[in-house]
């Protein structure tokens, strides 16, 4: 059968809401995104992943592939591939065309990122569309805090610390090879004092 043929079966599937032969009929078919909706409600991550790829730039539901790619590897533990998705996403719509859903996910990586500033910047622009969201005030100003406590008690530029994280440095490796380092005359001096 050519991938022209295997459109009837997947309608058939489909209103049988049989997610088993619908997945394999749309992946015979050629259709990678919603192949990949169906083994995400499967929680087959991996064949939903295998799916997205086949996903092409120009498919119309790109964006939300994405999206849907993100949130995947989310799951899965690798959350700089995930930004990586979720950036991509942006890119190409403005951030109104992704649902809240996704930009606060979006946001929670920024911030397990150490990217605060940036994570500050995506849950107000949360705000500004739903500003009765809950809890995303609060999150902002738990954000803005731990952003000053920074600048203000160690003296250290908050972006060293941020272009660590950007080159996928994790908190620990930050601390050592960036906040240590910088920090420690301060902590030196003041243990001389004493």
């Amino acid at each position: 059968m050519s991938a022209y043929d295997w459109d009837r079966p997947a309608d058939c599937y489909r209103k049988l809401g049989d997610d088993a032969g619908l997945l394999e009929a749309l992946e015979k078919a050629g259709d990678g995104y919603e192949a990949a909706g169906v083994a995400a409600r499967l929680a087959d991550t991996d064949r939903a992943l295998s799916n997205l790829k086949w996903v092409d730039r120009r498919h119309p539901s790109y964006t939300e592939a994405c999206l849907l790619m993100g949130d995947l590897l989310a799951q899965r533990g690798d959350f700089d591939l995930a930004l990586e998705k979720f950036e991509e996403a942006l890119s190409l719509s403005s951030n109104r065309g992704i649902p809240i859903e996704s930009q606060e996910q979006y946001a929670r990586l920024l911030e397990d990122a150490g990217r605060i500033e940036q994570a500050i910047e995506v849950y107000r622009g949360i705000r500004r569309v739903d500003h009765d969201r809950t809890g995303i005030k609060e999150r902002i100003e738990a954000l803005s805090a731990r952003q000053s406590q920074l600048t203000t008690h160690v003296g250290l530029d908050p972006r060293l610390e941020q272009a660590a994280m950007d080159l996928y440095a994790n908190e620990w490796q930050t601390f050592w090879r960036v906040t240590f380092p910088l920090g420690f005359p301060g902590v030196l001096a003041a243990a001389l004092l004493s």
